[in-house]
């Protein structure tokens, strides 16, 4: 930014105070900071005379959350209220996820957080559109007090979900300990990724039912959502018991999938390696 503010400083009075140049700068700090820097020139548009828009709320407050300074936030709130901003889309998703932010920032005490989750909640309802972030924002924080008849109400109402929507849902039941509906909805995801299967895993896990924990690591593995922690966990497997030109052979393949190997996984090879005789395949490795 030091290139943009130094042309910005040099420009004349008529330029310096047009709306369109204070808007870009103040998006420029936002996203490249220091967001500090956005929040000034935001303070310095009324001494210029200078009236703030939809095009320049969201980014003052993003750059505000990113800094927690959640009381001047809900500063620039008032502001947008009282000059009719809040029905804006951009605008209201700002002022949600300020408020989703200072809920989980961990600096209220009970009463305070309990007020903030009914803000979050009204400003969710209040919004005139609202996107698959927005949805799984509000089902997250209804699951991190595990309020499932909220977060399942919210789930059965969103018109599209993806893939963190079902995996959010999977954590609701799983800390609720029903283990049963959490593997319902696991089942009846329409695609699952490597991390609804970790959180499946690692929900059997915390819950002491190892064996389902293997079942469903294993049927990973058998459906081929096979990620580098995978095949790093299964080249050290056969490495561990001895199979030493197995495991070269799952690095080669690996390979040959188009996954890049990463340290644990050289790591896990060359011990296959070492332990079983393979200097010239360890050596070219190496």
């Amino acid at each position: 930014m030091e290139y943009p503010n130094l042309i910005f400083s040099q420009l004349g009075h008529q330029l310096s105070i047009d709306i369109v140049i204070q808007n870009a700068m103040i998006r420029g700090y936002d996203i490249n900071g220091p967001f500090e820097q956005c929040v000034s020139v935001f303070d310095e548009m009324p001494l210029r005379g200078i009236k703030p828009h939809n095009f320049t709320y969201p980014y003052v407050l993003n750059s505000r959350t990113k800094l927690g300074w959640y009381r001047k936030g809900k500063q620039v709130h008032c502001h947008i209220v009282k000059h009719g901003f809040e029905s804006n889309l951009a605008v209201a998703n700002a002022v949600f996820n300020m408020y989703v932010d200072y809920c989980d920032s961990g600096v209220v005490n009970y009463r305070t957080l309990n007020d903030a989750r009914k803000s979050v909640r009204k400003l969710f309802d209040d919004m005139p559109e609202k996107d698959v972030v927005s949805w799984n924002s509000m089902i997250s924080g209804y699951a991190e007090v595990r309020d499932l008849g909220n977060a399942r109400d919210l789930f059965e109402r969103m018109p599209k979900k993806d893939v963190v929507s079902w995996t959010l849902m999977i954590g609701v039941y799983a800390n609720a300990g029903d283990l049963i509906t959490a593997r319902n909805f696991f089942e009846t995801m329409p695609c699952k990724n490597v991390v609804s299967w970790n959180n499946m895993i690692s929900s059997y896990t915390q819950h002491g039912q190892y064996e389902k924990a293997l079942d469903a690591f294993v049927q990973m593995l058998t459906e081929g959502k096979r990620d580098v922690f995978c095949w790093n966990a299964m080249i050290r497997s056969v490495a561990i018991h001895g199979k030493a030109e197995d495991a070269v052979k799952l690095y080669s393949l690996m390979r040959k999938e188009g996954l890049k190997p990463n340290d644990f996984t050289f790591t896990a090879t060359l011990f296959a390696c070492s332990h079983g005789g393979l200097v010239e395949e360890g050596e070219r490795i190496f």
